[in-house]
């Protein structure tokens, strides 16, 4: 996987992936809106991020960017979940999540597609 090699996020070019992400990320400030999330031991705030960095600058540097939230988190940082979130939002990327098995997916797309 790219990322783990260079940390790096790229945008996919497909269209019909970068609106099953915006809309992902709409679905991530809801959970992040509901009350019983515990910040503290969730992905999401981190999936979004992420996902927030990269549609608006195209791609991510998730290294660059967790030195920044681990920076101003300081001890709160989870770098497991965050690393998880980064996993999550690059498969989402390069296979519409067809890797994820424990994930809400893509409404839209069939993660069985080629």
């Amino acid at each position: 996987m790219e990322l783990h090699k260079k940390g790096w996020i790229r945008l996919p070019d497909d269209k019909a992936v970068r609106e099953c992400l915006s809309a992902k990320l709409v679905e991530y400030e809801l959970r992040m809106a509901d009350s019983r999330l515990n910040p503290a031991t969730s992905s999401t705030p981190y999936k979004r991020r992420v996902l927030e960095a990269l549609l608006n600058e195209g791609s991510v540097d998730t290294f660059a960017l967790a030195a920044v939230l681990a920076a101003v988190q300081g001890k709160a940082f989870n770098l497991s979940n965050y690393a998880n979130a980064c996993c999550v939002i690059n498969d989402y990327c390069a296979t519409s999540g067809a890797n994820l098995n424990q994930s809400s997916g893509f409404r839209g797309i069939d993660k069985t597609e080629e």
